[in-house]
């Protein structure tokens, strides 16, 4: 209801007003003038308001997310691998290479087998520290 407007006769608004003030107080501490609890009391749990997630909540969320990030990225690059070094086989079992292209071209391939190979190396390492620190 706006200020301006008349008041029903016998209705004080006042009543309502620090009743739903004294509910809101929570969350602003106990310094409001309208808090019923005594300095450093807190209200019960029961009246605490529900929060949607706790920092807790997020985090172990966020931790999650990472392990499974790190995870997922390993397996990409198994599948990865695995796929070069089935090149790089077909490409040792065939006729020999004599072209510079083919040479190159193995040379390439062997350069981001290494790769792939140290990449899953340090995430599997990354992924034990992660453990060891949320433990």
């Amino acid at each position: 209801q706006r200020q301006d407007e008349p008041r029903e006769p016998g209705k004080d608004g006042t009543l309502e007003k620090r009743r739903l003030q004294d509910r809101h107080a929570y969350g602003f501490g106990n310094a409001l003038p309208t808090s019923k609890a005594p300095p450093g009391h807190w209200l019960p749990e029961a009246s605490v308001p529900s929060v949607p997630a706790s920092a807790e909540q997020r985090s172990q969320r966020a931790q999650e997310t990472l392990a499974a990030d790190i995870v997922g990225s390993v397996r990409e690059r198994q599948q990865e691998l695995a796929s070069v070094e089935e090149t790089l086989t077909k490409m040792e079992r065939g006729p020999p290479v004599w072209r510079h292209r083919d040479i190159a071209k193995m040379n390439s391939l062997q350069k981001r087998r290494m790769d792939l190979r140290n990449g899953i190396t340090r995430d599997v390492k990354d992924l034990e520290k992660f453990i060891e620190l949320t433990n």
